[in-house]
């Protein structure tokens, strides 16, 4: 991840991939979760629709107050 991320466990996995707690190093390292999706091609397209929509929730709730 271009040492952008740095991770620092695992929270999750599953059928699709794993999700990783991961430190922000470009926003003050901050906390992220990274979702890293199995290379399977069905996979990759499913996880395209999920991240379009996770743009537009942060698009009309930038703060994520709702």
């Amino acid at each position: 991840m271009n040492s952008r991320y740095q991770v620092s466990r695992l929270l999750g996995d599953g059928t699709f991939g794993r999700v990783l707690l991961a430190q922000d190093q470009l926003h003050s390292g901050s906390e992220v979760a990274v979702k890293v999706i199995r290379d399977v091609k069905r996979y990759g397209e499913n996880a395209k629709i999920e991240a379009d929509i996770l743009k537009d929730i942060k698009k009309h709730d930038p703060s994520g107050a709702a």
